[in-house]
């Protein structure tokens, strides 16, 4: 069988990110709960890396625990999680055990009751196919045993043999749940006891690290986490359920009604939820930008971080996935190596392309500003300006000049058409409050990739944006 995860996936690959003592201190957290079993949500928003974290982990997990990685979205398809669950254990946790025929078998024939497609077959037909008994019969033989009532074939109408079949259903599936929960204990004790003389043998609890609950359908996502607790929860099995707490709320409503109490819902299917500590962006964006930048520019250069990272503050863009989208756009300016692109506005554009597009076509067509000035708050046209944000820290240009954020987005789109005129960085410590606009020029200006190529224009920015759009 194929590797679940790749193996070259290891924290050591993400050292800026550094979660690996997170994870060290989650696997020792949560081998003292595993005994009786344990559900864990790890909470952290589409794009914050839970992917990479969960891959990572895996490999780590692996050396020493029975560990199964299961990827909703990609059984998001076959409309049955139980049934994708059970499959998924079969390959990951008994495969390795594959001598053990009847164990095995017994995984699927207990589990068997819990998969809807399975459903008419097992009720009606399943002891015709194991013995040629009739199905009708069959089915007669199964309502006078469980229900311990006496009733002949001709004595049994269509209509009440469906609803002693579905109450015969229920009470096998109710009934079925602890001898399932056993198997799974078994399959195990089986796998830790073929480990058992290896060089790194394995222990317990068995992790399983369900991925992708985002991307899947609500009502699909819902049963996931309700077979989890209601038929896989049992001892020795820790469950990691990785989501964006806030969209699975989302898919919950979706499905149960908009006024329905998602929250305290899913509360009762985890033991705890635990939050993905998030990455530092200023860590993450010198990780990502250094190789591509190569020579241009330093990032310790001075405004530089502080402007970059407030860009993408100021627009709630915390996603490292959508961030790295951004970075896949600088990649093809920096490869255009005839134009020169100043990387501050390069990056303000990007951002406003992907979250503001219509914005973002205003201020190309009609030069419409999204951003106020600080000291022009009545303009006409502020019903074209994006919602303020006020939790990003002033650019301090000097000891006596200060631009409030916003004000400074508003210039950093007007250095696309304006010269840069005397000021340089050199000059901006003596810049006064009435030159904050040539202090963001000045900046801009110097932080250029492919300084020798011709300046791009306007025009020129948007042309790299719309090419970037055909890569994705």
């Amino acid at each position: 069988m194929s590797a679940v995860v790749p193996k070259e996936e290891t924290f050591e690959n993400y050292e800026l990110i550094d979660r690996k003592p997170f994870a060290n201190y989650l696997t020792a957290f949560l081998n003292t709960k595993a005994e009786q079993g344990y559900v864990i949500n790890l909470n952290a928003e589409w794009g914050a890396g839970k992917t990479t974290f969960l891959q990572c982990w895996y490999n780590e997990l692996s050396k020493d625990h029975p560990t199964i990685y299961f990827d909703a979205w990609r059984s998001d398809f076959s409309k049955d999680a139980m049934l994708a669950l059970i499959d998924c254990f079969h390959a990951q946790l008994a495969n390795p055990i594959a001598g053990n025929e009847e164990l095995i078998k017994s995984l699927f024939d207990k589990g068997s009751y819990f998969i809807r497609k399975s459903v008419p077959s097992l009720l009606v037909g399943y002891l015709k196919h194991k013995t040629g008994t009739p199905e009708d019969e069959s089915l007669i033989e199964d309502i006078n045993k469980q229900f311990g009532i006496e009733i002949a074939e001709k004595e049994c109408g269509d209509a009440l043999k469906d609803i002693l079949k579905d109450i015969l259903e229920q009470r096998q599936r109710v009934e079925g749940i602890k001898d399932f929960q056993e198997v799974l204990v078994k399959l195990a004790e089986a796998f830790v006891e073929t480990f058992k003389q290896e060089q790194n043998p394995k222990q317990y609890p068995v992790y399983v690290l369900i991925d992708e609950l985002d991307r899947c359908r609500p009502s699909y996502a819902i049963e996931i986490i309700e077979s989890v607790k209601h038929f896989f929860n049992t001892k020795n099995f820790v469950f990691v359920i990785a989501t964006d707490t806030e969209q699975l709320q989302h898919s919950v409503k979706a499905v149960y009604g908009e006024g329905f109490d998602a929250h305290s819902y899913l509360s009762r299917f985890f033991h705890k939820t635990v939050t993905l500590p998030a990455p530092s962006m200023e860590d993450y964006l010198i990780s990502r930008l250094e190789p591509i930048v190569e020579s241009d520019f330093e990032f310790d250069a001075p405004f530089l971080l502080d402007f970059l990272v407030g860009i993408f503050e100021w627009h709630n863009m915390t996603s490292l996935r959508e961030v790295d989208k951004v970075i896949q756009d600088i990649e093809i300016a920096k490869s255009t190596e005839s134009k020169s692109f100043k990387i501050i506005p390069l990056v303000l554009l990007s951002v406003l392309k992907r979250l503001h597009p219509q914005t973002f076509n205003n201020y190309i067509k009609s030069a419409v500003f999204p951003y106020r000035h600080e000291n022009h708050n009545n303009v006409d046209d502020k019903h074209y300006l994006l919602p303020k944000n006020n939790n990003v820290t002033p650019i301090q240009i000097n000891e006596n000049t200060t631009i409030q954020f916003e004000n400074a987005l508003r210039y950093v789109l007007i250095t696309l058409s304006k010269g840069v005129g005397n000021t340089n960085l050199n000059s901006l410590s003596s810049l006064g409050t009435h030159n904050q606009g040539n202090g963001v020029f000045a900046i801009c200006d110097k932080y250029r990739l492919n300084p020798m190529g011709t300046p791009a224009s306007k025009d020129g920015y948007n042309k790299i944006l719309n090419l970037a759009g055909h890569f994705e």
